[in-house]
Protein backbone atom coordinates (compact mmCIF):
# COMPACT_ATOMS: atom_id res chain seq x y z
CA UNK A 1 0.00 0.00 0.00
CA UNK A 2 1.10 3.59 -0.72
CA UNK A 3 -0.96 4.95 2.17
CA UNK A 4 1.10 7.23 4.41
CA UNK A 5 -1.52 8.61 6.83
CA UNK A 6 -4.76 7.10 8.16
CA UNK A 7 -7.03 9.00 10.54
CA UNK A 8 -10.03 7.07 11.88
CA UNK A 9 -10.49 8.90 15.18
CA UNK A 10 -13.79 10.13 16.60
CA UNK A 11 -16.06 7.57 14.96
CA UNK A 12 -18.17 4.68 16.15
CA UNK A 13 -15.99 1.83 14.91
CA UNK A 14 -16.19 -1.26 17.11
CA UNK A 15 -14.90 -4.82 17.27
CA UNK A 16 -11.26 -5.94 17.25
CA UNK A 17 -8.65 -3.61 15.85
CA UNK A 18 -8.08 -5.03 12.34
CA UNK A 19 -4.62 -6.51 11.94
CA UNK A 20 -4.92 -5.57 8.27
CA UNK A 21 -4.27 -1.97 9.33
CA UNK A 22 -0.69 -2.95 9.96
CA UNK A 23 -0.12 -5.52 7.24
CA UNK A 24 1.30 -4.17 3.97
CA UNK A 25 1.84 -0.84 5.73
CA UNK A 26 5.50 -0.22 5.01
CA UNK A 27 4.82 3.41 3.98
CA UNK A 28 2.33 4.26 6.76
CA UNK A 29 3.73 7.09 8.88
CA UNK A 30 0.73 8.16 10.97
CA UNK A 31 -2.23 6.20 12.32
CA UNK A 32 -4.97 7.42 14.65
CA UNK A 33 -7.83 5.18 15.78
CA UNK A 34 -8.56 7.12 18.98
CA UNK A 35 -12.04 7.73 20.39
CA UNK A 36 -13.79 4.73 18.91
CA UNK A 37 -15.15 1.49 20.33
CA UNK A 38 -12.41 -0.92 19.32
CA UNK A 39 -11.95 -3.83 21.71
CA UNK A 40 -9.94 -7.01 22.03
CA UNK A 41 -6.21 -7.56 21.88
CA UNK A 42 -3.77 -5.10 20.41
CA UNK A 43 -2.52 -7.19 17.47
CA UNK A 44 1.12 -8.24 17.34
CA UNK A 45 1.03 -7.31 13.66
CA UNK A 46 1.52 -3.74 14.82
CA UNK A 47 5.23 -4.51 14.50
CA UNK A 48 4.86 -4.66 10.71
CA UNK A 49 4.18 -0.92 10.49
CA UNK A 50 7.87 -0.15 10.78
CA UNK A 51 7.60 3.34 9.24
CA UNK A 52 5.14 4.65 11.84
CA UNK A 53 6.19 7.88 13.49
CA UNK A 54 2.80 8.71 15.07
CA UNK A 55 0.35 6.26 16.67
CA UNK A 56 -2.74 7.15 18.68
CA UNK A 57 -4.86 4.38 20.20
CA UNK A 58 -6.42 6.43 22.99
CA UNK A 59 -9.98 6.06 24.28
CA UNK A 60 -10.87 2.56 23.17
CA UNK A 61 -11.55 -0.66 25.10
CA UNK A 62 -8.70 -2.86 23.94
CA UNK A 63 -8.50 -4.64 27.34
CA UNK A 64 -5.16 -5.98 26.22
CA UNK A 65 -1.57 -6.46 27.22
CA UNK A 66 0.99 -4.50 25.23
CA UNK A 67 2.53 -6.90 22.69
CA UNK A 68 6.27 -7.25 23.01
CA UNK A 69 6.49 -6.74 19.26
CA UNK A 70 5.75 -3.05 19.76
CA UNK A 71 9.47 -2.65 20.42
CA UNK A 72 10.06 -3.08 16.69
CA UNK A 73 8.57 0.37 16.03
CA UNK A 74 11.99 1.95 16.26
CA UNK A 75 11.19 5.16 14.35
CA UNK A 76 7.98 5.93 16.26
CA UNK A 77 8.14 9.42 17.79
CA UNK A 78 4.72 9.74 19.42
CA UNK A 79 2.67 7.01 21.12
CA UNK A 80 -0.66 7.85 22.73
CA UNK A 81 -2.36 4.91 24.45
CA UNK A 82 -4.45 6.64 27.11
CA UNK A 83 -7.65 5.12 28.49
CA UNK A 84 -7.62 1.95 26.41
CA UNK A 85 -7.79 -0.59 29.27
CA UNK A 86 -4.22 -1.77 28.79
CA UNK A 87 -3.22 -4.37 31.39
CA UNK A 88 -0.23 -6.45 32.39
CA UNK A 89 3.38 -5.35 32.47
CA UNK A 90 5.11 -2.76 30.32
CA UNK A 91 7.31 -4.78 27.94
CA UNK A 92 11.04 -4.32 28.37
CA UNK A 93 11.21 -4.32 24.56
CA UNK A 94 9.87 -0.77 24.61
CA UNK A 95 13.40 0.26 25.50
CA UNK A 96 14.25 -0.30 21.82
CA UNK A 97 11.89 2.52 20.75
CA UNK A 98 14.68 5.05 20.92
CA UNK A 99 13.07 7.60 18.57
CA UNK A 100 10.17 8.19 20.99
CA UNK A 101 9.65 11.78 22.05
CA UNK A 102 6.19 11.45 23.61
CA UNK A 103 5.09 8.31 25.46
CA UNK A 104 1.65 8.50 27.05
CA UNK A 105 -0.09 5.48 28.60
CA UNK A 106 -2.36 7.13 31.16
CA UNK A 107 -5.60 5.80 32.68
CA UNK A 108 -4.96 2.09 32.17
CA UNK A 109 -4.41 -0.93 34.41
CA UNK A 110 -0.70 -1.51 33.81
CA UNK A 111 0.99 -3.41 36.62
CA UNK A 112 4.45 -4.28 37.98
CA UNK A 113 7.51 -2.05 37.76
CA UNK A 114 8.61 0.61 35.33
CA UNK A 115 11.18 -1.15 33.12
CA UNK A 116 14.78 -0.15 33.68
CA UNK A 117 15.04 -0.19 29.88
CA UNK A 118 13.18 3.12 29.82
CA UNK A 119 16.57 4.62 30.58
CA UNK A 120 17.46 3.94 26.95
CA UNK A 121 14.71 6.28 25.72
CA UNK A 122 17.00 9.27 25.54
CA UNK A 123 14.77 11.24 23.10
CA UNK A 124 11.61 11.12 25.25
CA UNK A 125 10.55 14.59 26.35
CA UNK A 126 7.17 13.72 27.89
CA UNK A 127 6.53 10.50 29.84
CA UNK A 128 2.99 10.03 31.14
CA UNK A 129 2.25 6.79 32.98
CA UNK A 130 -0.06 8.16 35.64
CA UNK A 131 -3.34 6.57 36.73
CA UNK A 132 -2.24 2.95 36.47
CA UNK A 133 -1.49 0.16 38.96
CA UNK A 134 2.30 0.30 38.72
CA UNK A 135 4.35 -0.90 41.69
CA UNK A 136 8.02 -1.14 42.67
CA UNK A 137 10.37 1.79 42.94
CA UNK A 138 11.42 4.38 40.39
CA UNK A 139 14.46 2.96 38.56
CA UNK A 140 17.72 4.88 38.76
CA UNK A 141 18.10 4.23 35.04
CA UNK A 142 15.53 6.95 34.33
CA UNK A 143 18.32 9.46 34.96
CA UNK A 144 19.60 8.58 31.48
CA UNK A 145 16.43 9.98 29.83
CA UNK A 146 18.45 13.05 29.01
CA UNK A 147 15.75 14.84 26.98
CA UNK A 148 13.01 14.44 29.59
CA UNK A 149 11.04 17.63 30.27
CA UNK A 150 7.91 16.29 32.02
CA UNK A 151 7.39 13.05 33.96
CA UNK A 152 3.97 12.12 35.35
CA UNK A 153 3.66 8.97 37.49
CA UNK A 154 0.93 10.08 39.90
CA UNK A 155 -1.90 7.81 41.08
CA UNK A 156 -0.04 4.51 41.01
CA UNK A 157 1.23 2.24 43.77
CA UNK A 158 4.91 3.07 43.41
CA UNK A 159 7.01 2.67 46.55
CA UNK A 160 10.55 3.29 47.72
CA UNK A 161 12.65 6.40 48.01
CA UNK A 162 12.79 9.11 45.39
CA UNK A 163 15.97 8.67 43.33
CA UNK A 164 18.68 11.22 44.05
CA UNK A 165 19.88 10.51 40.50
CA UNK A 166 16.98 12.52 39.04
CA UNK A 167 19.22 15.52 39.70
CA UNK A 168 21.02 14.42 36.51
CA UNK A 169 18.00 15.24 34.31
CA UNK A 170 19.17 18.46 32.63
CA UNK A 171 15.88 19.52 31.00
CA UNK A 172 13.30 18.45 33.57
CA UNK A 173 10.60 21.06 34.27
CA UNK A 174 7.75 18.96 35.73
CA UNK A 175 7.79 16.04 38.16
CA UNK A 176 4.42 14.76 39.39
CA UNK A 177 4.39 11.66 41.56
CA UNK A 178 1.45 12.43 43.82
CA UNK A 179 -0.79 9.70 45.23
CA UNK A 180 1.83 6.96 45.50
CA UNK A 181 3.53 5.31 48.47
CA UNK A 182 7.01 6.82 48.44
CA UNK A 183 9.11 6.77 51.60
CA UNK A 184 12.19 8.59 52.84
CA UNK A 185 12.85 12.26 52.16
CA UNK A 186 12.78 14.60 49.20
CA UNK A 187 16.38 14.41 47.93
CA UNK A 188 18.48 17.47 48.62
CA UNK A 189 20.12 16.80 45.25
CA UNK A 190 16.89 17.85 43.53
CA UNK A 191 17.87 21.37 44.48
CA UNK A 192 20.20 21.18 41.46
CA UNK A 193 17.24 20.96 39.03
CA UNK A 194 17.69 24.56 37.99
CA UNK A 195 14.80 24.79 35.50
CA UNK A 196 12.25 22.83 37.54
CA UNK A 197 8.86 24.58 37.39
CA UNK A 198 6.45 22.13 39.05
CA UNK A 199 6.97 19.47 41.72
CA UNK A 200 3.97 17.57 43.06
CA UNK A 201 4.52 14.82 45.62
CA UNK A 202 1.28 15.28 47.52
CA UNK A 203 -0.53 12.39 49.21
CA UNK A 204 2.52 10.20 49.70
CA UNK A 205 1.66 9.59 53.33
CA UNK A 206 4.93 7.87 54.26
CA UNK A 207 7.14 10.48 52.59
CA UNK A 208 8.84 13.09 54.76
CA UNK A 209 7.77 16.19 52.87
CA UNK A 210 10.15 18.60 54.59
CA UNK A 211 11.45 20.94 51.89
CA UNK A 212 15.26 20.83 51.60
CA UNK A 213 16.93 24.20 52.04
CA UNK A 214 18.66 23.59 48.71
CA UNK A 215 15.31 24.24 47.02
CA UNK A 216 16.01 27.91 47.62
CA UNK A 217 18.17 27.66 44.50
CA UNK A 218 15.18 26.74 42.32
CA UNK A 219 14.42 30.16 40.91
CA UNK A 220 11.96 28.83 38.29
CA UNK A 221 9.87 26.73 40.69
CA UNK A 222 6.28 28.04 40.59
CA UNK A 223 4.23 25.10 41.89
CA UNK A 224 5.20 22.95 44.86
CA UNK A 225 2.70 20.47 46.30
Amino acid sequence: SKLTRLELHNNDFSGPLPKELFEDSSKLHALSVSSNGFNGALPSEIALATSLTFLSLSVNELDSAIPTEIGDLTVLRSLFADDVALKGTIPTEMGKMTALEILSMRYNSLTDSIPTEFGELTAVQTLEIDNNLLTGSLPDELQHMSSLVAFFWYRNKITGELPTSFSNLPHIETLNGAYNDHTGKIPTEWGELSILVELNLGVNYRLNTSIPSEFGNLKNLHDLY
